[in-house]
């Protein structure tokens, strides 16, 4: 099979960076308020970015200038020919735009023929000829011709036809283009990276090699770090290629996948479903699906994409073997491991690079400004921190992500933490977290530990927030570049990422232990936390979540959103056993809580009792005041009488026991003196 076609989809000029996906040439006072604005209601609902001028164009600014610019930098160019489109000048430098995009760009143009018959647009008669006649006098020959020629060329392309009986129903026109543009934009498959830096000359690379092995069966693996692009480099490279193919296949976060109960089951079953659509075949035993696999690749081209393989074993259990594809078929492979792409026979390896200087700068720029270039204030702040990401994609993309709309002294703090990780890629993300709000880190911590794989709304049910709380904690996570959700609605995590969360719950742990195994497991999770770094205690984690390796939900399959029954009894029986524990560890925070009552009423009674005491000691102290002050004055009366009485009385306030008797007994005598 020849393969020099790809490469024709990439040029040598610099890569354009799609702003939008789609953009829309309509005549306003034709379709404006009717077809058109249905089909930007249709392009909204699916959440396809495409540009309106009545919208987009802010004010003040040439608009000239922002249409072509909002026309070069869209993937795809709708035109949507009406009666009086030709009739308007705008309209027609807008189509001939699109089509140099065309040429230059590789933009998709997709014609609609709204109420015109498309032959009469490329043979310009009636009266198109009268309005291309009343343009000459207005705009001169060259410009017009140049107008003739694009809508001849644009007539000329494959499109839509509202006159064909199938497309009379104006809503089902409009759902087959809109289906028609995911497909061609593969959001029916995978989320391509929104900032696509670097992306596609390595693909031409690879695909520069393809063209060797044309007619063969072709092993390429994509080697390198975590983190470095790899997954987003097949992605790529499959969705340029696999519509050449029978059979494409994208097999994702196999490591992950294959280490869940029944995930070798479910990868396999992927591969068949893919080769046979409205099969609902459902393999029993890893073994069986070895041979209806092979059975498959025998037959039919195929385009199979292995992402994050780590063992020989796997592809063995997957049943890949070159022998058995047939000719012409590709197989690419992404691996950290480079001895493993060598031992599984790839015909050539291809080794990730990390992006240049100026890569990480429009990366980066654009993640943390939404543009290619930072703000006049940015600049030094931003070559710092790109100098410390290293040229790795993940890196760039959550620090950038991290700093969208921070200030210059919150970016300076964060330059501080990156030079004290010490080029630690863990601590380099890490740092990326400080904003992140208790909520956030969280439920980023559970989702890390013990929810990566699992169905969104089922993981937002198992933790009981409401709807609305986890979608906004989620979505800024999301924003962050920590989490993702792939085609079935599952959270999916980097590895470095899932890294980072087992790292922040090792520190946490009060022993230290520095194994992350203790962290799957209730009986040796930590007593308590330290709390460094700001993080929750992840005790309070384990008690609120509770899954644990081998205690999945979903027993055999964890990618699955209707799981067997046996696995919903399960799931039940789970449920019922937190629950019950739940009860108990409510009833011991009862018993506690009484304790600690108790414990305060004991310690209000022994502060009364001493506040009686010392009230009781004072008035005791006041008495003898007083009488040592009688006994003063009568002593004084006494020696009037008897100049030989020479006693002296205490001066202390509170005299002892001995004195207090003394003073009694002299003032018996000085009584008897005085009668």
């Amino acid at each position: 099979m020849a393969l020099t076609t790809f490469s024709s989809s990439f040029t040598s000029s610099p890569s354009p960076t799609w702003g939008y996906e789609v953009f829309v040439s309509y005549n306003g006072d034709d379709t404006g308020k009717s077809f058109t604005d249905h089909l930007f209601s249709a392009l909204k609902r699916h959440e396809i970015r495409a540009f309106r001028d009545d919208k987009e164009l802010p004010r003040g600014k040439d608009i000239w200038t922002e249409l072509e610019k909002a026309i070069e930098t869209s993937r795809i160019a709708i035109i949507v020919f009406s009666i009086n489109y030709a009739a308007s000048s705008w309209c027609l430098d807008e189509l001939a735009k699109i089509l140099e995009c065309k040429r230059s760009l590789q933009q998709i143009v997709l014609p609609i023929f709204y109420n015109v018959q498309p032959s009469k647009l490329r043979a310009l008669k009636g009266n198109l000829a009268q309005v291309f006649a009343s343009h000459v006098d207005r705009f001169g020959e060259d410009k017009v011709q140049r107008w003739r020629a694009a809508l001849t060329e644009a007539a000329n392309l494959a499109g839509w036809d509202s006159g064909n009986d199938a497309h009379r129903s104006e809503s089902k026109l409009i759902e087959k283009i809109i289906g028609d543009i995911l497909i061609k934009l593969n959001l029916a498959y995978f989320t391509v990276t929104p900032y696509p830096v670097g992306v596609e000359s390595r693909v031409q690379e690879i695909n520069k090699h393809l063209d060797e092995y044309a007619g063969d069966v072709c092993m390429v693996g994509i080697g390198g770090m975590g983190g470095i692009g790899k997954t987003t480099i097949a992605q790529a490279l499959y969705n340029l290629i696999k519509c050449k193919f029978e059979v494409s296949c994208f097999l994702e976060n196999i490591r992950t996948r294959s280490e869940q109960s029944g995930g070798l089951i479910d990868l396999q079953e992927q591969i068949i479903s893919s080769a046979q659509v409205n099969s609902k075949k459902k393999v029993r035993d890893v073994y069986e699906g070895i041979g209806v696999i092979r059975d498959i690749i025998q037959s039919k081209k195929f385009l199979l994409v292995l992402d994050d393989v780590w063992g020989t074993d796997e592809l063995r259990k997957l049943g890949i073997d070159k022998d058995y594809f047939q000719p012409g078929s590709i197989i690419i492979i992404t691996s950290r491991a480079k001895d493993l792409l060598r031992g599984a026979g790839c015909d050539f390896i291809y080794e990730s690079p990390f992006l240049d200087y100026n890569e990480s700068f429009q990366l980066f720029s654009w993640h943390a400004f939404g543009k290619d270039h930072p703000n006049e204030n940015y600049v030094e702040l931003t070559n710092e921190v790109v100098y410390y990401a290293k040229g790795i994609p993940l890196l760039l993309k959550v620090l950038g992500s991290s700093l969208f709309g921070k200030s210059t002294l919150e970016w300076k703090s964060s330059v501080k933490e990156l030079k004290d990780s010490r080029f630690d890629y863990l601590d380099i993300l890490m740092a990326s977290l400080r904003s992140l709000s208790d909520k956030q880190k969280a439920l980023f911590l559970k989702i890390a530990l013990f929810f990566v794989g699992m169905e969104k709304n089922y993981t937002s049910k198992i933790l009981g927030d409401s709807d609305f709380s986890f979608e906004s904690e989620l979505a800024v996570l999301g924003r962050r570049c920590l989490v993702t959700i792939d085609c079935l609605n599952r959270l999916t995590m980097h590895d470095l990422i899932i890294q980072m969360g087992k790292e922040i719950n090792r520190r946490q742990s009060s022993e230290g232990a520095g194994e992350y195994s203790q962290l799957w497991f209730h009986e040796d999770r930590p007593s308590k936390g330290n709390g460094r770094h700001g993080w929750p205690n992840f005790q309070e984690n384990l008690l609120e979540t509770r899954f644990f390796e081998g205690e999945a939900p979903f027993e055999h399959n964890l990618y699955l959103s209707d799981p067997p029954i046996m696995a919903i009894v399960r799931q039940t029986e789970q449920l019922r056993s937190l629950e019950a524990e739940r009860m108990l560890w409510e009833a011991e925070r009862q018993i506690l809580r009484l304790q600690l009552e108790n414990e305060r009423r004991a310690h209000l009674a022994t502060c009364e009792d001493a506040a009686r005491a010392s009230w009781q000691l004072r008035v005791q102290n006041a008495a003898l005041k007083s009488e040592n002050i009688h006994l003063r004055m009568f002593l004084a009366d006494a020696r009037k009488f008897a100049p030989q009485l020479n006693m002296v009385l205490p001066c202390s306030e509170l005299a002892s026991e001995s004195a207090s008797s003394s003073l009694a007994s002299n003032r018996g005598g000085l009584m008897h003196l005085g009668a």
